[in-house]
């Protein structure tokens, strides 16, 4: 997929076609998208670590560099998809608490309540 060079013809983020441009992230914004340091990120892509994620998208090559070197960067939707699927396996079985007395009571108890896809 290529994004055009006039601005005019490439309007919020649409190709001519009408299709979705896709956007590559470097490291950078992946870590400040995810909230971790570099070290995690590169273990959950690592094969030999305990903290290997397999669901945890692969980066793509941006440039010819031989071997290990060279600029890589994620497909934003790539990213997104996987932390909206790590939002869902948190919130799933997630249980809050709600007061059952009148606030400031002694003696009230509070109830689990289970709740699903609640923000």
């Amino acid at each position: 997929m290529c994004i055009t060079d006039n601005k005019a013809d490439n309007v919020f983020g649409l190709e001519l076609g009408g299709k979705q441009a896709a956007r590559v992230l470097r490291l950078k914004l992946v870590l400040e998208r995810v909230g971790v340091s570099r070290s995690t990120v590169y273990d959950w892509m690592n094969l030999n670590s305990p903290r290997h994620d397999p669901s945890f998208p692969h980066p793509i090559k941006l440039s010819s560099g031989s071997g290990r070197c060279g600029a890589v960067g994620w497909i934003e939707s790539d990213l997104c998809r996987w932390i909206d699927s790590r939002i869902a396996a948190g919130w799933r079985g997630r249980i809050r608490t709600e007061n059952k007395s009148s606030f400031g009571q002694r003696g009230g108890r509070a109830a689990l309540v289970a709740t699903e896809g609640d923000c």
